[in-house]
């Protein structure tokens, strides 16, 4: 099996909250793209209709990757950013359905683009490829009236760079969207590092967020 997977995202439910599993979320394209899992609250009466909250593991594609050209390849398309622009519009389109059912959801993964130009750690200014990357995806936040968590839990926080096995790893490419009454829900956030002693994850990425509600 392992050798079919080319890339994808992952959802992990704790089992103490596999209870309030309602779906799942996966991409319509088939592409893996994206994926998540829709949670239900708790009721506070008996006539109450529990609130319930979509969280969604996204990973945008770099350009010109093995990955991206495959992608390019399989959607049969010429348009330069194909490939993102057609994330971009299903990611929407995912966002609007569950809207319609009453059910706010979090977008969070590697978006390939920084969010804080400013606050890389580099010795060279941004290419414009990269300004084009974070212009398109805060324009797409925006429209669909999703904030950055990361941005506006730690207003200026610089990004690291640290040289490890897999090579420089920084974590400006990591969001965390969510509507503004959901950001405001969050009590604490850390960026946890590859190189931090006591960091504990399924994930083998060396860049990731993580909240607190």
């Amino acid at each position: 099996m392992q050798k079919e997977i080319r890339h994808g995202v992952w959802i992990l439910v704790h089992s103490k909250w596999s209870q309030r599993i309602q779906e799942w979320i996966t991409d319509p394209s088939g592409w893996a793209r994206f994926g998540g899992v829709v949670l239900a609250g708790t009721k506070k009466s008996e006539n109450d209709k529990p609130q319930s909250i979509g969280l969604v593991s996204t990973y945008s594609v770099p350009k010109d990757c093995k990955t991206w050209n495959w992608l390019k390849k399989t959607m049969k398309t010429n348009m330069p950013n194909g490939v993102r622009d057609r994330l971009a519009h299903d990611l929407s389109a995912t966002r609007a359905l569950y809207a319609k059912r009453k059910t706010s959801l979090i977008f969070m993964g590697d978006f390939n683009a920084t969010w804080n130009l400013a606050s890389r750690c580099r010795k060279t200014p941004p290419s414009h490829e990269q300004i084009r990357h974070t212009r398109f995806w805060k324009n797409w936040s925006y429209s669909n009236n999703l904030t950055n968590v990361k941005d506006a839990k730690l207003p200026g926080a610089h990004t690291f760079s640290t040289n490890t096995a897999h090579g420089k790893c920084t974590d400006d490419k990591d969001f965390i969207l969510a509507p503004p009454v959901l950001t405001a829900a969050i009590k604490n956030m850390a960026i946890l590092r590859g190189v931090d002693p006591d960091r504990r994850a399924p994930s083998s990425s060396k860049h990731w967020p993580i909240v607190q509600y």
